[in-house]
């Protein structure tokens, strides 16, 4: 089942990844083009700056240059998180908007190796993108596994839930999103803006 869970994690990241790749130039640039025209400007500044202050006092001068830097470094930190935290956010929207028939593609593929007896519980954001019938369907070559469409929904989520008594798999997009975030954000973040370091 962990490769089961793997390969759907592997699959959200490879359709995150192709999402992104048609962002990736227009973000590359944006950001390049920002980052040039902002250390324009403060260069330009700088240069203002440093002749009005070495007139008066160069120590004070080095004081704000430091503190310019910081808070320029601090913005451009800032910033850069932004647009990695929207190409998660994206790539969780683009999960949400799954089709019916994705849906039941993902959850037949999370259930296609397990034995026993599970209850789903979908999310409600995911409501009504796979049914009993559907259930059924995917599970129906497979003896040893008796799945059953859960009453309730897991509220403010998308993807699905399965559970028994033992055991709880998550398939909700959030938290798999969450999680690959948490593991790969520092990557994505070097590989996006290591021109810029």
């Amino acid at each position: 089942m962990k490769a089961r869970v793997q390969h759907i994690v592997d699959r959200i990241i490879t359709e995150a990844e192709q999402h992104s790749e048609l962002r990736y130039d227009e973000i590359t640039g944006s950001i390049r083009d920002r980052i040039e025209s902002e250390n324009q400007a403060q260069s330009d500044n700088l240069h203002k700056r440093r002749d009005l202050l070495l007139r008066h006092n160069e120590r004070e001068y080095l004081r704000l240059l430091e503190q310019l830097e910081s808070r320029f470094s601090r913005d451009r930190l800032a910033y850069e998180h932004s647009l990695v935290d929207e190409i998660f956010e994206d790539a969780l929207v683009k999960l949400r908007e799954s089709t019916n028939e994705e849906f039941y593609t993902m959850f037949s593929e999370a259930v296609r190796d397990l034995t026993g007896t599970y209850t789903l519980l979908p999310g409600r954001l995911s409501a009504g993108k796979i049914n009993a019938a559907d259930v059924e369907r995917a599970t129906s070559g497979n003896p040893e596994l008796h799945i059953t469409l859960g009453d309730t929904t897991i509220a403010a989520k998308s993807g699905f839930l399965l559970q028994n008594q033992f055991v709880e798999y998550n398939c909700l997009f959030e938290d798999l999103i969450e999680q690959l975030k948490s593991e790969n954000s520092a990557l994505i973040h070097m590989e996006l803006f290591k021109d810029f370091t």
